[in-house]
């Protein structure tokens, strides 16, 4: 049956048929690859990297000093940080600047990526990424996301 439809219908099916599957399978929040990158807290002597946090749940936000945005995903950060860490989540920010910021009123951790580190991540500020328990990306936001919408992402990896 198929062969007496013309090629371009053919093809066409088969995206259809495939975009359905790629949305199906983002739907029912698939893990992504596994990321691991290391950061400096100010006033550590020693860098930390995501693997250190294997077993727990991470949200963390890439920032810029000085965007207005990137500030109220902190403290969206800081607010999911206040409501899931008793369910293993642990959030924080990271920045991509040699030089140390300090950020007052909040409660998560703050760090600085290397420089190298930095280049391989996403260039959009901010962008927000979600673990799960294995370090696998399982969210991806580059815009301003509250804290409720991240909660939602988040949900069908808490614990029941």
């Amino acid at each position: 049956m198929l062969t007496s439809l013309p090629r371009h219908r053919i093809c066409f099916a088969a995206l259809c048929a495939a975009t359905f599957l790629f949305a199906a399978c983002r739907g029912a929040n698939v893990p992504g690859p596994q990321m691991d990158v290391s950061f400096h807290v100010p006033g550590e002597p020693a860098p930390r990297s995501l693997s250190d946090f294997r077993g727990r749940l991470v949200a963390f936000t890439l920032w810029t000093p000085g965007c207005s945005q990137c500030d109220q995903q902190s403290a969206a950060l800081d607010a999911l940080a206040k409501r899931f860490s008793a369910d293993g989540l642990v959030c924080f920010t990271l920045h991509d600047r040699a030089q140390e910021f300090t950020v007052v009123g909040l409660s998560i951790l703050h760090g600085a990526l290397d420089p190298n580190q930095a280049a391989t991540l996403p260039s959009a500020r901010p962008a927000t990424i979600l673990l799960d328990r294995e370090g696998r990306i399982r969210g991806q936001f580059d815009r301003f996301r509250d804290a409720d919408s991240l909660a939602s992402e988040l949900q069908p990896l808490l614990p029941r």
